[in-house]
């Protein structure tokens, strides 16, 4: 039995190992990369409406086009390109907007302003 049993221990462990791989890899989370940094911005709608990022030899801008009490609306992409994109994120939400990697921390609107605090992840998630 002690052989047998030492046998199933050690399979276990290896099937736990590969499948905390297989996650990490499946969730490309930023914090593996150790070259990844994440660029904080404040935006709003009266007064510092873009922002802009290198990236990949690259310059990115990133624009607040609306906000909510809970989402703001990024439109991003490479300088000067037509391959901008526009999409709505909700606080505390990440997506991919114009190639960069995008998370609204926070999002506010007011009669007078509309304001979004974001993360942008210049790594390759």
């Amino acid at each position: 039995m002690g052989k047998n049993y030492n046998q199933l221990i050690f399979g276990i462990i290896i099937g736990i190992i590969a499948g905390v791989i297989i996650f990490l890899l499946m969730n490309k989370s930023p914090s593996l990369s150790p070259s990844s940094q994440i660029v904080t911005m404040e935006l709003q709608s009266d007064f510092n409406q873009m922002d802009s990022v290198f990236y990949q030899g690259g310059q990115y801008e990133v624009f607040i086009v609306s906000a909510s009490d809970t989402a703001a609306t990024i439109r991003a992409g490479k300088y000067n390109s037509e391959g901008q994109e526009t999409k709505e994120i909700s606080e505390g939400q990440t997506k991919n907007v114009g190639g960069l990697t995008i998370k609204v921390t926070d999002a506010d609107e007011t009669n007078f302003n509309l304001v979004a605090n974001l993360g942008v992840f210049t790594c390759g998630i």
